[in-house]
């Protein structure tokens, strides 16, 4: 699996992953470029909720990072939890918001204030949230402490081989800690770049290109078809400001 996010649109369910569509206790291994939450951010759900049993590699700074993200994620889920209940409670008596507007049809977009869920196994469980927001979060921080336990922290370059698969870290730029994975499969090597950036920048390193073929590149394009300014104008813009 080459990483495991959120999507950051949504809460509850509707933000994961579509894990039932192939048998999570099939794969062995995990691999987290880095820390940002829709690469990262469903990894304690993965650990604490499905059948997933292989091992999590990831670098030992996108870890430490990930902790902190993690746990501030479930805070805020937690209190929206708490939040879109009370809303529940007040549209379902017909109440009026602040602006005096009837909000009994009010939607809420998180998938946890129906009466009842599915789980990954596809089986219907009951809401049973007591007010406090801890009931169907997607996780908590016993969740997170007991992923954390399970993480292995890996170097840039380093190799690691298993059966049938062998697969090294290359920097990617981007953010601290972030790497991308050169990946080799039954003697088909592929690169998963993750978010990259070949930009200089003052604090992280550009992104390497492995002096190596591959048959297979999957490459993330969020900025494909933009062209940036040169930094540096950026950064002189930037100052002008102040």
């Amino acid at each position: 699996m080459l990483d495991c996010g959120i999507h950051p649109a949504f809460m509850g369910i509707g933000c994961l992953p579509i894990y039932d569509a192939y048998d999570i206790s099939k794969v062995d291994l995990c691999l987290i470029t880095h820390f940002h939450m829709d690469h990262s951010g469903a990894l304690p759900y993965l650990i604490n909720k499905t059948r997933f049993k292989g091992r999590i590699f990831m670098t030992e700074a996108t870890k430490s990072i990930c902790y902190l993200l993690w746990n501030d994620y479930a805070r805020i889920e937690k209190y929206m939890n708490v939040v879109n209940k009370n809303k529940l409670s007040k549209n379902k008596k017909g109440g009026e918001d602040e602006n005096g507007l009837n909000n009994g049809n009010m939607l809420l977009s998180n998938e946890y204030s129906s009466d009842e869920n599915i789980d990954d196994n596809g089986d219907v469980y009951e809401n049973n949230d007591n007010g406090d927001g801890n009931s169907n979060v997607l996780y908590d921080e016993n969740d997170i402490d007991k992923t954390m336990d399970l993480i292995e922290t890996l170097n840039f370059h380093q190799n690691f081989e298993f059966p049938n698969v062998k697969f090294t870290a290359y920097r990617a730029g981007h953010v601290i800690g972030a790497c991308m994975f050169l990946v080799e499969i039954n003697n088909i090597r592929f690169l998963y770049t993750g978010d990259y950036s070949r930009e200089i920048d003052r604090h992280i390193p550009i992104a390497e290109i492995p002096n190596i073929d591959v048959h297979v590149l999957i490459c993330e394009g969020t900025y494909g078809i933009k062209v940036h300014d040169d930094r540096k104008k950026r950064e002189i813009r930037f100052l002008k400001y102040f």
